[in-house]
């Protein structure tokens, strides 16, 4: 009964949402800010990515997404949602694992130009996706190395 009242409740929290945002894979040069979406603990990933962005000179911010900052079915908080929504990146970096519902409210929120994650969710939220190895999992901070690997192909 509960999970069908989880269920429901996300439905429908899906149905408010705006329509999937126009975005597309941009050169690393046009980017100016990024917005990272990480769970935590995240381990040596502000560090990480600190040294990356601001080898590019781009302007960044961490959203950490907290347990206490999700509701019992998953809903981020309001504080959260606005802060992503209200923000306009050219980058949008979501380093949550798995079929994450957070994360996925919150790419979807996200007005990036151009959207990073590590797993492909329901409809065209992510514009590249950098898997982790089939063997095992990673750490936020090394999946955010891969990805930063990969922007770096994309000058």
């Amino acid at each position: 009964m509960l999970r069908l009242i989880k269920r429901k409740k996300r439905e429908k929290l899906m149905a408010t949402l705006p329509p999937e945002q126009e975005s597309s894979i941009i050169p690393l040069s046009q980017i100016k800010t990024a917005m990272v979406l990480s769970e935590v603990p995240a381990p040596d990933l502000e560090e990480v990515a600190e040294r990356f962005f601001g080898k590019w000179g781009i302007s960044w911010e961490l959203i950490p997404l907290r347990n206490s900052d999700v509701s019992w079915w998953g809903k981020p908080s309001q504080k959260i949602m606005d802060k992503v929504s209200q923000s306009n990146p050219d980058l949008f970096i979501s380093l949550t694992a798995g079929t994450h519902f957070p994360g996925t409210v919150l790419a979807r929120l996200s007005s990036a130009r151009f959207k990073m994650g590590r797993q492909r969710i329901n409809g065209k939220v992510f514009d590249m996706i950098v898997s982790d190895p089939p063997d095992r999992n990673i750490s936020a901070a090394e999946s955010f190395k891969a990805m930063a690997t990969c922007l770096e192909k994309i000058l």
